[in-house]
């Protein structure tokens, strides 16, 4: 039953466009970036803000320092 449901998100995803809208706001995104780069260079600080965020959402843990021999 739960294969059954997991192919019809499949076919409702893929059918009804989601995928095209999903590809369409990367692709704004990607070019307002691009457009105002220079007015973002101003926020260099917040780069690494950005980074820790984005690796928490990927799933990422927190880089915790180790000693080499344990």
């Amino acid at each position: 039953m739960a294969l059954e449901n997991n192919t019809e998100k499949k076919k409702k995803f893929w059918g009804t466009g989601t995928w095209i809208g999903l590809i369409a706001v990367t692709l704004a995104v990607c070019v307002i970036l691009i457009r105002f780069w220079k007015y973002l260079t101003h926020y260099e600080i917040l780069i690494y803000a950005g980074l820790f965020f984005t690796a928490m959402l990927a799933g990422s843990p927190l880089p915790i320092p180790t000693h080499v021999w344990c």
